[in-house]
């Protein structure tokens, strides 16, 4: 098979880019392969076959992919339930989904690190091979990592278009949201302010306040996690000052899915069968979206949140308290 042909054929996934390397990696998949697992980041295995290297040099000399249409992307600030969106909107014939491809993190980490001339062009290459679609009726969305969110300005910039639709969240319900994950969703949003902070003037000062605040560990991670959702916030309106007309709420997706698809829908322009998603929208959600086969509760997913509160309301005041003077 040509580099070509790998690229035309959507079966091949992008999946992991290595500037070290100078390597890109594709691994050969199905629809169905890809839409059952919450996140196609290399945790599951979706591949139907090994996979294939490709150097970077080979891509940037074949004809660049350049399938129809804008990016269809769905940024977010993580734990607000852009998964359970992302499974709302999928509809066989009309939308597929891809759930957080390494392929962006990988690019993500390379602007961190320190990029090259060589790194523009193959971004503006993986963008284009993932918009690759399954058939002639899909439009492909992406959701990616929020660990993506430094590329913003990049991605704004491509020049196939970007319609992007952001969903945020509540500082209060964002802070309990990754209490209740527990020491590795902490650390998580601690390092996502560590790596997004530098994206903003203020940024570096805002991880000093957070950590000088408080001696306590659990609290200095709760005033970081906060200090994550500013920033990304903060890089969503200011690389797109229309930000606001085309964000979601996380209490809107959970609490009112038939209204979070119609949103989605008219953002992205997906052209949906707007009856038939609706109808869909109370069995997806009561599926647990980062654990298909498992149930998912409201009641219990209160009962968990006003637990996390019993053991730790002080502590999330007190961040509330720090980010409405520090982070405003």
């Amino acid at each position: 098979m040509t580099v070509a042909e790998l690229l035309a054929d959507p079966r091949f996934l992008l999946h992991r880019i290595d500037p070290v390397a100078g390597m890109a990696t594709f691994v050969p998949t199905a629809p169905e392969r890809l839409s059952k697992p919450s996140f196609i980041d290399g945790r599951t295995d979706f591949s139907t076959a090994p996979p294939v290297e490709v150097s970077f040099d080979a891509l940037l000399q074949t004809e660049p992919i350049r399938p129809p249409g804008p990016n269809r992307m769905i940024f977010h600030v993580a734990f607000c339930g852009s998964t359970l969106l992302a499974r709302l909107v999928e509809q066989e014939g009309a939308s597929f989904v891809l759930k957080e491809p390494n392929a962006l993190v990988d690019l993500a980490n390379w602007k961190s690190s320190g990029v090259d001339e060589r790194f523009g062009p193959v971004l503006r290459f993986a963008l284009g091979s993932l918009r690759r679609p399954w058939s002639a009726e899909d439009l492909v969305v992406v959701k990616p990592s929020n660990w993506v969110n430094n590329l913003l300005g990049e991605l704004a910039t491509d020049p196939a278009g970007l319609r992007p639709l952001f969903i945020t969240m509540a500082p209060r319900a964002y802070a309990i949201a990754v209490m209740r994950g527990g020491r590795d969703r902490l650390a998580f949003a601690a390092r996502t302010a560590a790596h997004l902070a530098p994206m903003l003037p203020s940024g570096r000062e805002w991880l000093q306040s957070a950590i000088a605040a408080t001696s306590d560990p659990i609290g200095r991670a709760t005033n970081l996690a906060l200090v994550a959702l500013r920033v990304q916030e903060r890089l969503f309106s200011t690389t797109f000052p229309a930000a606001g007309a085309v964000t979601l709420d996380a209490e809107t997706i959970s609490a009112r899915p038939s209204e979070a698809i119609r949103r989605a829908d008219s953002i992205l322009k997906l052209d949906l069968d707007m009856e038939r998603a609706c109808a869909d929208a109370s069995e997806r959600a009561a599926i647990n979206a980062k654990r298909p086969g498992f149930a998912f509760s409201a009641d219990a997913r209160e009962q968990e949140d006003q637990e996390v509160v019993r053991h730790h309301g002080p502590t999330i005041d007190a961040s509330l308290a720090w980010a409405a003077r520090v982070l405003a």
